[in-house]
């Protein structure tokens, strides 16, 4: 998405929204309607058709002509997504800690953190950015997990932050529910991530355990996992990061064989996620999923206050949607 950073609610309003995708040799070969329903799946078939022919979504600057286009590698598509019509979220979030130099905000467990796809105003960031101006998030949760947020205000505040980030001197802790009762009280799960390369999920993670884990560099992943508690089938667990791979948790628990309840790629079904992103989500399935997100809570953060030097730790309990499900 292209823009300058916003700093006053006015110009904030006044964005245009440009998404801008330059195609690989790896997905070349799609019509271009095909390629934007798959893609950028928040508008129909229909909807995409109707951009294409009026203009407002184009492939190398230029209105198509087209519809059938087949793309080539190089190619770039130019999407306006300005006045797009945005889901609802659930914006209770929280600011439970706030001074001159950082926020610490709680966020719920439906709510995206940055604007991707349909979403802008109806984001944390926005949010956040229309209160105080230009902020800097400094981690990033997906959509559905919920807790906590760390904010820098300010750039020399985000630059010492974003330094502990990359030294991993910032610790995250998150408590998570999945399927079955776990066997174990303490798991300290060592490996490595790929694709997974059996799914129908282009996304999707697999994680392979391996007693060398760190010889796979950025591929490594370490995972300790503390059993909290064991109810209705289900077991509530406490992990901490020592490594932060994308969806490390959800696809490590996966692996190990227990899904995350909620989760529609790492849960106990990933055609959850397809009927999802076809509309076509059953009352079943959602019966079987047990809620509407996947359980996973960022329940800690520590680090070191870039401006005062202050260790600091802030908690995070399970919410009330969670909790409820593990009550005995």
């Amino acid at each position: 998405m292209s823009s300058k950073v916003p700093k006053t609610p006015e110009e904030l309003e006044e964005m245009l929204r440009v998404v801008r995708k330059k195609i690989t040799p790896e997905t070349e070969g799609h019509g271009i309607l095909d390629f934007l329903c798959t893609k950028f799946t928040y508008r129909s078939r229909e909807d995409w058709h109707t951009a294409l022919l009026d203009g407002s979504s184009q492939i190398n600057a230029k209105q198509v002509e087209d519809c059938d286009y087949i793309l080539k590698a190089g190619d770039v598509i130019s999407l306006d997504v300005t006045n797009i019509p945005e889901p609802s979220v659930d914006a209770d979030f929280k600011v439970v800690y706030e001074d001159d130099d950082i926020l610490m905000v709680e966020k719920t467990g439906d709510l995206p953190v940055h604007p991707a796809g349909s979403f802008f105003k109806n984001t944390l960031w926005y949010f956040l950015v229309k209160k105080y101006g230009n902020i800097h998030i400094m981690n990033r949760l997906d959509r559905e997990t919920s807790g906590l947020v760390l904010v820098a205000r300010h750039h020399k505040a985000a630059s010492v932050l974003g330094k502990q980030f990359e030294r991993r001197q910032v610790g995250k802790e998150y408590d998570v529910l999945v399927e079955g009762l776990v066997q174990w009280d303490e798991y300290d799960a060592l490996g490595y991530m790929g694709p997974a390369e059996s799914s129908k999920i282009r996304k999707k993670f697999s994680f392979t355990e391996a007693e060398d884990w760190q010889d796979y560099g950025k591929l490594s992943a370490r995972t300790e996992f503390t059993v909290l508690r064991r109810s209705n089938e289900l077991s509530h667990l406490h992990c901490r990061l020592h490594t932060g791979r994308t969806h490390q948790i959800r696809a490590t628990l996966l692996s190990l064989g227990f899904p995350l309840v909620g989760d529609k790629i790492y849960g106990v079904d990933e055609q959850f996620f397809l009927s999802f992103i076809d509309g076509i989500l059953s009352d079943e399935d959602r019966q079987r999923m047990r809620v509407g997100r996947q359980a996973l809570h960022c329940s800690l953060m520590s680090f070191v206050h870039p401006m005062s030097g202050e260790e600091l730790v802030f908690k995070s309990s399970l919410p009330n949607e969670l909790a409820e499900l593990i009550l005995p």
